[in-house]
């Protein structure tokens, strides 16, 4: 279970708080990932979308935009999904936001590692 340094850490960095018949999760917006760039007609259709710097089929960028990305703070899990179809070549970029999520989850973990002293009163000088 993560501690709660660990979630005020992923808190910070964007991530949202959802608890719902017992379950505990970290949920952060694709599009507030830095990773994902996405231009629009007027019509409001995806004219262009790129995760991480590589172009993704107009077809697929709708799933990547509106997946849901989270960290289950019982398991420390890592989960990227998405209801809409994306098409097999582009399944890299939901694989690209799970792993956005490995590493903010390892970062805030080493971060509460480094920043917290912990006094176990048997420290001396």
């Amino acid at each position: 279970m993560l501690n709660k340094n660990v979630i005020e850490i992923l808190v910070n960095k964007g991530f949202v708080r959802w608890t719902k018949a017992g379950k505990d999760r970290l949920y952060i917006n694709p599009k507030v990932t830095g990773l994902i760039d996405a231009c629009y007609y007027k019509s409001g259709n995806v004219r262009s979308c790129t995760v991480d710097g590589r172009y993704i089929a107009n077809n697929s960028a709708p799933g990547i935009l509106s997946a849901k990305l989270w960290i289950d703070i019982q398991d420390e899990s890592t989960h990227a999904d998405t209801l809409s179809y994306i098409s097999g070549p582009n399944e890299w970029a939901l694989d690209r936001l799970k792993d956005y999520l490995d590493d903010e989850l390892n970062a805030a973990k080493t971060s509460d590692l480094n920043g917290d002293v912990y006094d176990n009163g048997d420290c001396s000088e």
